[in-house]
C-alpha cells in the first residue's frame, strides 16, 4: 500500500524589505493562500514590525504593515529563539540567527545579509522555491 508523500512545509522569515518585493511581484494573495493551506509557514519577530513602523512615508508604512499583519505567521521572540542577549545585536544579525534557530529560510533583498550564507536567499530565489 503506497501513500502519496505529504508536501514539505517551507518555513520562511521575511526581512522587512521582502514585504516590498512581495507587493512588487503581486504575490500577497498567493502567499496567504499557501500559508492558509499549510504549504508555507511564516515566522515573524518584532524586528520586522519595528523596521516597518519606521518607514517615513505614511501611506507606504501602512501598506507594508497591513501586508505584514495580513500574512501573519508564528511570532517568536529573538532572545528566546537564539538564547542570547540581543541587547547590542544588530537587527540583521538578530534576524539571521533567529531564522537559523527556527529553521527558516530568511528572505531578504539586502545583499550583505543575503551573502551571510546558507539559509538566506533573495526574494527572486524564494519565489522560485514556492510550492505550486
Amino acid at each position: 500500500m503506497s501513500r502519496a508523500a505529504t508536501p514539505a512545509v517551507l518555513r520562511v522569515m521575511f526581512d522587512s524589505n521582502a514585504y516590498d518585493a512581495i507587493l512588487a511581484h503581486g504575490d500577497a494573495q498567493r502567499l496567504r493562500a499557501l500559508a492558509d493551506a499549510g504549504r508555507i509557514e511564516i515566522v515573524t519577530t518584532h524586528v520586522q514590525e519595528d523596521e516597518l513602523r519606521q518607514i517615513a512615508d505614511p501611506q507606504r508604512r501602512e501598506t507594508l504593515l497591513g501586508l505584514f499583519r495580513d500574512l501573519g505567521g508564528r511570532r517568536v521572540d529573538p532572545a528566546e529563539a537564539i538564547a542570547e542577549d540581543t541587547t547590542h545585536m544588530t537587527r540583521d544579525r538578530m534576524l539571521r540567527l533567529t531564522a537559523r534557530a527556527c529553521r527558516c529560510l530568511l528572505v531578504t533583498d539586502d545583499r550583505a545579509l543575503a551573502a551571510t550564507g546558507a539559509g538566506v536567499t533573495d526574494y527572486a530565489g524564494f519565489a522560485a522555491r514556492l510550492p505550486r
